[in-house]
């Protein structure tokens, strides 16, 4: 079997959110956005 990769690609999105960010946001616990 031949495998040839043709491409490699990265994305960052424009605004990096920490998780304390997120917590606040959704209404959720900084444990509950990171398990």
């Amino acid at each position: 079997m031949k495998v040839q990769v043709t491409g490699i690609g990265l994305y960052l999105p424009p605004q990096i959110e920490t998780a304390e960010e997120i917590a606040q946001r959704i209404g959720k616990s900084i444990e509950w956005v990171k398990g």
